[in-house]
């Protein structure tokens, strides 16, 4: 019968249960009104619009030690990836980042410029910031 747990046991189960443990990820949202606007497309003689929106789901596999280490630098890449595509005016329009609890995947994710506002949109292509629009009313 066992009655005692092997040290080595313990201090892994330890290490694993410490480690899988992370403050959550940073919250990112923008305010109502700040969002970049779709371009809407009239087809059809004008019977009928069309606005396209590009979501990227992006497993970055950004978990914490001791399921994975050593991918900081690949986590950089991602974000500044992201941060260029953005730049360029190829990169999503939404970004829905899974697998984000390292610093380095935290750290990515913060520097790939999402969400993206209306101000930086202008920004990037040299402008100033077109005013927000109000926002709706909820309803009651």
């Amino acid at each position: 019968m066992f009655n005692r747990v092997h040290p080595a046991l313990a201090g892994t189960a330890l290490a694993l249960l410490v480690g899988g443990c992370s403050t959550a990820p940073p919250s990112r949202s923008l305010a109502c009104g700040n969002g970049v606007p779709a371009q809407i497309t009239e087809v059809a003689g004008g019977k009928s619009k069309t606005a396209e929106l590009k979501v990227l789901t992006y497993n970055i596999e950004g978990l914490g030690f001791p399921a994975r280490s050593g991918r900081g630098p690949e986590l950089k890449q991602i974000g500044e990836h992201l941060s260029e595509m953005l730049k360029a005016g190829t990169g999503p329009d939404v970004v829905l980042f899974q697998e984000m609890f390292s610093g380095s995947a935290k750290a990515a994710v913060m520097n790939s410029g999402y969400p993206r506002s209306r101000r930086d949109r202008a920004e990037a292509r040299g402008r100033s910031s077109p005013p927000a629009k109000s926002c709706p009313e909820s309803p009651s």
